[in-house]
């Protein structure tokens, strides 16, 4: 028997739910044969695979804990087909159906059910604890970041994980014995995941060993070594990679990475800090790259300094902090101390996670403007001033497209976001002791897909 539903336009599977309200389960002439698995790096992942019977637009209607979901709409020959499952928490019970639309006409498949693999023990189930669905950016429901298993610092031991709004892991790969994965970050072009391996912060001390792996989101890729990574790095338009590489003693360079693997130095930081009469060592904790003067913003957490440093010529233009710079702040108290993630918003201004003061009293963000004129960092916005959080290191701020922002806390393992007016609407809490690397918000897990 043929099930015929008809279906908002299939570019916008939007009626989901429907498909599963029909009672008969009779599969249909346009597909057969259908399997699915777990996928083997991600045992969050469930790969169906058919046989298509017809020319078809067709996509994956799926359902779990009552929300349905769709994977993208795909143009299907005759022959075997496949879509991954995305968005699933671990442990979870999945229903779905295979549709086809052609001629006008919608059909599916029978309703088949799927198991995939629990969590692992080591990732952990964050505690959500506030979630205003209203107030929350839309556009980014999931966040990509790095954390450790219960009880460790941030040497070894490490898992790359994806969350959803309600802290349900849905994603999440470990990191290699000896490698610390602090600092993963989407692909500039916005079709990758980039996982740090870190033998730096690991356990193998030197660090000459590290490495990026670029990924889909089913753990397909390739391997991009970046000897001497310390941390921070960041890529560009073209693929080149730029990060901090601690290969001369306690002197960071900026390497690039080309393409074609070639390795090349951009800037030393010890001639810069010496030229300058700076004191402290070299020692980055993020290489941001601003494309609109293509420079680096390159934070230095030793000497709470940010340098931008022109890509071109290698260069440093300014640097802002505590020594040595002629820019001042205002109001005075608003200075940055041990700074991470220094970038620029699309309104121009700098947006940073900070400690209020060398006290280490609370870890909050700060947004300033930049006057050229008159030299002068104004702050014009902070948050989590006076809510009494404190991270020993780590923390990142992300301007969300609404114009919340969301505040990682690092290694108080916690990860909020605000309003402008810094009412929290979102709030994750992993327990210490733990740490959380780097976090990206993201919009669509299929972005990533192969």
């Amino acid at each position: 028997m043929i099930l015929t539903l008809l279906l908002a336009c299939p570019a916008e599977p939007a009626d989901v739910s429907s498909i599963f309200e029909i009672e008969d389960t009779a599969a249909t002439p346009q597909t057969g044969d259908i399997i699915w698995s777990i996928n083997e790096t991600v045992g969050a992942i469930i790969a169906v695979s058919w046989v298509q019977g017809a020319p078809a637009t067709t996509w994956v209607a799926f359902e779990f804990d009552g929300e349905s979901r769709t994977s993208p709409p795909k143009e299907t020959a005759v022959g075997e087909s496949s879509a991954l499952l995305l968005g699933v928490p671990y442990g979870s019970t999945v229903t779905f159906r295979i549709v086809s639309e052609a001629d006008g006409e919608t059909t599916t498949s029978e309703a088949i059910t799927a198991t995939n693999d629990p969590l692992p023990p080591e990732v952990g189930q964050p505690m959500l604890l506030t979630l205003d669905e209203a107030a929350v950016d839309p556009d980014h429901p999931y966040v990509f970041g790095g954390i450790t298993p219960y009880g460790n610092s941030f040497y070894d031991d490490w898992w790359t994980v994806i969350i959803d709004r309600q802290g349900r892991v849905v994603w999440a790969i470990e990191a290699p014995n000896g490698f610390a994965a602090m600092h993963p970050r989407v692909s500039y072009d916005g079709s990758s995941l980039l996982l740090d391996r870190n033998g730096f912060w690991g356990s193998l001390s030197t660090g000459v060993e590290g490495y990026i792996e670029r990924i889909k989101i089913d753990g397909s890729g390739e391997i991009l070594d970046l000897p001497y990574l310390r941390h921070a790095y960041t890529d560009l338009p073209d693929g080149s990679i730029v990060w901090g590489a601690i290969n001369d003693g306690t002197n960071e360079t900026l390497a690039k990475r080309a393409p074609d693997g070639t390795i090349s130095q951009l800037w030393r930081c010890r001639d810069y800090m010496d030229e300058n009469s700076l004191g402290g060592g070299c020692a980055s904790n993020t290489v941001t790259w601003v494309e609109e003067t293509d420079t680096f913003l390159y934070s230095i957490f030793t000497t709470e300094i940010i340098i931008e440093v022109d890509h071109a010529t290698g260069t440093p233009l300014r640097h802002f902090g505590h020594i040595g710079s002629e820019y001042t702040f205002e109001p005075e108290d608003s200075v940055f101390w041990y700074q991470h993630n220094p970038h620029f918003t699309s309104d121009g201004t700098l947006l940073l996670s900070t400690e209020t003061s060398h006290n280490e009293e609370e870890t909050v963000v700060r947004e300033y403007v930049i006057d050229e004129e008159t030299k002068t960092l104004t702050e014009v916005w902070n948050f989590g001033i006076g809510d009494g959080l404190w991270s020993r290191n780590m923390g990142e701020a992300h301007r969300l497209p609404n114009g919340n922002t969301q505040h990682n806390y690092g290694e108080t393992a916690r990860l909020r976001e605000a309003t402008p007016d810094g009412t929290v609407v979102w709030d994750i809490d992993w327990g210490s002791p733990r740490v959380i690397g780097r976090t990206t918000p993201i919009r669509d897990l299929y972005d990533f897909a192969p």
